[in-house]
């Protein structure tokens, strides 16, 4: 059990050593495609928020209310999608999800080992019951940090592919321009 912990606490100490390097590089390489994505988003929240304002304009109050929620009940899904893209695009609130995780992860680590040290003054029972806690505890942060990961990865992906897309729909675009000048 003990070789198990030690892995583990060094799985957590490379990852954070992994991690920071290689999102600073994430999001630097993938940054057009990130603004490219991000603008799309707003762009579509605008477009509901039209349509809102637009219906409210236009409709008596009786026939406004049911196709309010018919509205709703379309949107609501599609905004919730576009919002959550929109915060896995922001890279500051995706560094404080990596690192707060992992960050608690390695200081419950250190509670860990602190605490089969000679200097920690708890009875035996206190101090087993500590000691699983404490690597419970950094076992969910450095669970969710993994999830968090994921996400990014899949986030900067998703947008790299329509960065692409685009590009290439633009390629067609203008050679369908020239043959038709020819």
């Amino acid at each position: 059990m003990k070789e198990i912990i030690e892995i583990y606490s060094k799985i957590i100490v490379a990852t954070f050593g992994f991690i920071g390097p290689s999102f600073t590089l994430l999001i630097s390489i993938f940054i057009e495609s990130i603004e490219k994505s991000r603008a799309k988003n707003e762009q579509q929240l605008k477009t509901i928020e039209s349509l809102y304002a637009d219906l409210y304009k236009n409709r008596e109050e009786r026939d406004m209310e049911e196709e309010m929620k018919k509205i709703l009940k379309k949107n609501k899904t599609h905004k919730k999608q576009i919002m959550k893209e929109l915060n896995l695009l922001n890279p500051r609130r995706q560094i404080k999800r990596v690192f707060i995780p992992l960050i608690l992860s390695i200081i419950f680590i250190a509670i860990y080992y602190f605490a089969r040290t000679k200097y920690c003054n708890l009875e035996n029972s206190n101090l087993s019951l500590l000691k699983i806690l404490v690597l419970a505890i950094s076992g969910v942060c450095f669970a969710y940090c993994l999830f968090v990961l994921w996400q990014i990865l899949n986030m900067v992906i998703e947008a790299k592919q329509a960065l692409i897309k685009d590009r290439t729909d633009k390629v067609v675009k203008q050679e369908n321009i020239l043959e038709d000048k020819n």
